[in-house]
C-alpha cells in the first residue's frame, strides 16, 4: 500500500489551519488524532499571523512571472517548481518573524 506523504516524515508536524469550517468539523479533527496529527491553535480571520500566506504570494508571483498554465497539471506542476525555489532560509524568516 502506498503511504501518504505526512506518514513518510520523519519528525514532528503541526498542522497549521485557518479555522475555515472544513478543517474544524468533528469528523476532520478526529482524524487528525486518529493519525498522531497536531493541530495549532490559530486565532479566527487572522491572515497577518498566518505565514502560509506570505509563503502563497511568493508561489503566486513566480507562477504568473513565469508560467501560465492551462490545465490542472500544468499548475500542479507551477506550484510544485516554484514551491521547491523558495530558499529554506526566507521560510525560517517567515516564522522567526512571529
Amino acid at each position: 500500500m502506498e503511504q501518504e506523504p505526512w506518514i513518510m516524515v520523519r519528525h514532528w508536524v503541526i498542522v497549521m489551519e485557518d479555522n475555515d469550517p472544513i478543517q474544524t468539523a468533528t469528523l476532520s479533527n478526529q482524524w487528525c488524532q486518529q493519525h498522531g496529527i497536531q493541530k495549532m491553535q490559530w486565532p479566527a480571520h487572522s491572515p497577518n499571523l498566518n505565514q502560509k500566506e506570505n509563503v502563497w504570494e511568493i508561489i503566486k508571483s513566480a507562477i504568473s512571472k513565469l508560467y501560465q498554465p492551462k490545465m490542472l497539471d500544468e499548475l500542479q506542476v507551477a506550484i510544485q517548481s516554484a514551491w521547491d525555489d523558495v530558499p529554506c532560509e526566507t521560510l525560517k524568516n517567515f516564522l522567526l518573524s512571529m
